[in-house]
């Protein structure tokens, strides 16, 4: 997984704010969107004065291949934008670990990459009215 830090400061408290990460093309569409109150709510509670660093990671194979950009927001969702700096990170993913990289020499189309396991089962006694030959 890869981490990416976030700092911001904070005067005056303020309640509900939260930091934003967003993973977008370089067409500025945006793959993923997270905040570091997503899943602790209790972080929408009021945020004392100081320096917060915030510490976000992706899952591995998260992305195809392709150019992408992080934007950082700080803000009360649909009220307030405190702070905001679109593509602070410009960068290319380039698949040379992947299973499927082992077998497939060209990337399969598509924004995300993750290998997702699947379960494959064979019919015991294949029939044509299930399509099996």
């Amino acid at each position: 997984m890869s981490r990416r830090d976030s700092e911001f400061v904070i005067t005056p408290p303020s309640g509900r704010a939260h930091t934003i990460v967003f993973i977008q093309t370089v067409e500025r569409i945006n793959i993923l969107g997270t905040g570091d109150a997503d899943a602790t709510l209790q972080r929408l509670e009021t945020r004392q004065s100081g320096r917060h660093t915030g510490k976000v990671g992706n899952p591995e194979f998260l992305l195809g291949e392709g150019l992408y950009s992080l934007t950082v927001s700080l803000s009360i969702p649909h009220i307030a934008v405190f702070d905001r700096h679109a593509e602070v990170v410009i960068f290319e993913v380039v698949d040379i670990l992947s299973k499927r990289r082992q077998w497939q020499h060209q990337r399969r189309p598509g924004l995300l990459g993750p290998e997702i396991p699947w379960q494959v089962l064979r019919a015991e006694n294949p029939s044509p009215e299930n399509g099996d030959d």
